[in-house]
């Protein structure tokens, strides 16, 4: 039976379901002659979603454009307040989703242009944002350089700080309208970080969430993006349908729904998938990539601007041994990440040896890492007078890497292997944040921490953290802050750009952290997902995507 390429705009449902028709008498046929049991074999390949996959594939068949499709997601976590503009949870692209900023950061870094088209610098402190023209939000009140101004000037303001949101308005100063579309910025001091914070401030009609208040619009949002929200699972944001704006100046190119359904069990999420219950699955553990591609998914990774680390408590007038700088240098050549990578992440990720990673904005590709080298280490232990041994107690956030829990556990062995005895204490979620919010780090002399820089797509943001500038500080640099500050308004890109090197290159030489394994985000497809779209930010672009269609099989 020969097959003929067809151009895409051809190609239909019936298209393919005749083909499968046709393919299915000829393979049967087949196995007939050759004694196979075709009632169970037979049905069995037909319907499945990877026979069907392949032969698209085959026969050059692509998912058609303008097919309405719905995809079901399952992902670990709930949003946690909903769909809030104002907080920086992204729900796994929901908020992405639903609105936009007036930017947007690529994944390799780069600002490129959203809600505004284009941005101009006028001086140190103002700036130009030329608006993109014939936008409305999905309840068709339009989008202009009133609601802009609106909605920065309602951030800037004091009050508002309460939101968390704010924090990334905190330089502005003033906003106003200089035409339809054109709005001016004002920043209290130089800001050339203002266009990557901007496009974190998802932009609203600010009298639609004066009239609903923020709890009701959560729930009923209204933005400017490919999609609105058409209900929350029973029992508040466990789950979410979204259904395409066909107003929005992005509309999707071919999903028309999207199903989240929320499973925080890894396993849970793999049997959904393999069960045809959901189309795609997030956080899928390494060990289970054979199961997933033995029964005919794939698997796509992507390595996220997060880097997995552990912080060392050196703040304060505590007699932590983490003030040693050879202590810090013994723990970090310790452990053996390579072997962490190969063995517990199935070489799914990279190993980190710096808290930046390439494409971020002021990664340091020249600093050289500190080896693993557990003889040096043990020397170098010796040297500060812990030749008998020593006792840690380090404070773990788990859950939020792939293998987190067996990656301490590995490096408490490749501790211990050179005398160090670390007693790893898990904190639940709350409890970290009350001890990041009111400096508690007492008794503990290392912390979980992740280095993350998809925020604004630079290392600016943590390494003020890494340094000591920060509510709940772990490591302090007090000789840093200055030089950073200094970074923080430097408006020539490349000079600034240098300055975060170095900036990093010196911190690097402190030993702040170990840095463990680079972020990896590893998600199951089934054979309808070709490709799964997403920003540094992990958020999924469901309206840039295209799957294809749920074949109905004739009976036979």
């Amino acid at each position: 039976m020969a097959f003929n390429r067809s151009p895409l705009r051809d190609i239909t449902q019936e298209d393919i379901e005749s083909i499968v028709h046709d393919w299915y008498i000829s393979v049967t046929r087949s196995m007939f002659r050759a004694g196979v049991d075709i009632s169970i074999i037979g049905p069995k390949i037909v319907r499945s979603y990877l026979t069907i996959a392949l032969l698209a594939i085959f026969i050059g068949i692509a998912p058609k454009v303008g097919t309405a499709e719905t995809v079901r997601l399952a992902a670990s976590t709930p949003l946690s307040s909903y769909a809030d503009p104002l907080v920086h949870d992204s729900g796994n692209g929901v908020i992405t989703s639903v609105f936009d900023g007036l930017t947007t950061i690529e994944s390799n870094g780069t600002v490129n242009p959203a809600l505004a088209l284009s941005w101009t610098v006028h001086s140190d402190t103002k700036w130009v944002f030329e608006l993109r023209p014939d936008v409305v939000f999905h309840d068709d009140s339009p989008f202009n350089a009133d609601t802009v101004v609106d909605f920065l000037t309602f951030l800037s303001k004091p009050e508002s700080f309460y939101y968390p949101i704010a924090a990334e308005a905190a330089s502005i100063e003033s906003a106003r309208k200089l035409g339809p579309l054109t709005v001016e910025i004002t920043t209290n001091n130089p800001d050339p970080v203002l266009p990557r914070k901007l496009s974190r401030i998802k932009i609203i009609p600010m009298q639609v969430w004066r009239e609903q208040g923020r709890t009701a619009f959560s729930r009923q949002p209204v933005g400017t993006g490919p999609y609105s929200i058409l209900e929350w699972s029973r029992g508040g944001s466990t789950g979410v349908v979204m259904t395409a704006a066909q107003n929005s100046w992005r509309p999707p190119e071919q999903i028309d729904r999207v199903e989240y359904v929320i499973l925080s069990d890894a396993s849970a999420r793999l049997q959904s998938l393999l069960s045809g219950a959901v189309d795609i699955a997030n956080g899928i553990d390494p060990d289970a990539i054979p199961v997933v591609e033995a029964a005919g998914y794939t698997v796509q990774r992507r390595l996220g601007p997060i880097v997995l680390a552990i912080a060392f408590h050196n703040c304060g007038d505590m007699s932590s041994p983490m003030k040693d700088i050879r202590v810090r240098k013994a723990l970090t050549m310790s452990v053996d990440k390579k072997r962490i990578v190969e063995q517990l992440l199935s070489n799914t990720t990279e190993v980190a040896d710096q808290g930046g990673v390439p494409g971020v904005f002021g990664y340091n590709p020249t600093i050289q890492p500190y080896l693993f080298d557990p003889d040096a280490a043990k020397a170098l232990l010796v040297d500060a007078g812990h030749g008998n041994g020593l006792d840690l107690v380090v404070g773990l956030f788990s859950g939020q890497f792939p293998s987190d829990t067996l990656i301490f556990q590995q490096m408490a062995q490749d501790w211990a292997a050179i005398g160090v005895n670390a007693e790893l204490r898990r904190f639940a979620f709350p409890e970290y944040m009350r001890r990041a919010d009111a400096a508690d780090w007492d008794g503990i002399d290392a912390i979980s921490v992740p280095w993350s820089s998809y925020q604004h797509g630079e290392v600016s943001r943590t390494m003020k953290r890494f340094a000591g500038d920060y509510a709940g500080p772990y490591f302090c640099a007090p000789e840093l802050l200055d030089d950073i500050a200094a970074s923080d308004i430097e408006m020539d890109e490349k000079v600034r750009e240098k300055m975060l090197q170095d900036l990093m290159a010196r911190l690097h030489d402190l030993v702040p952290s170990l840095p463990l394994i680079r972020y990896v985000s590893i998600n199951g497809l089934s054979p309808r997902v070709p490709e799964l779209k997403s920003r540094n930010t992990g958020d999924i672009l469901f309206g840039e995507m295209r799957v294809f269609p749920i074949v109905t099989v004739p009976k036979f």
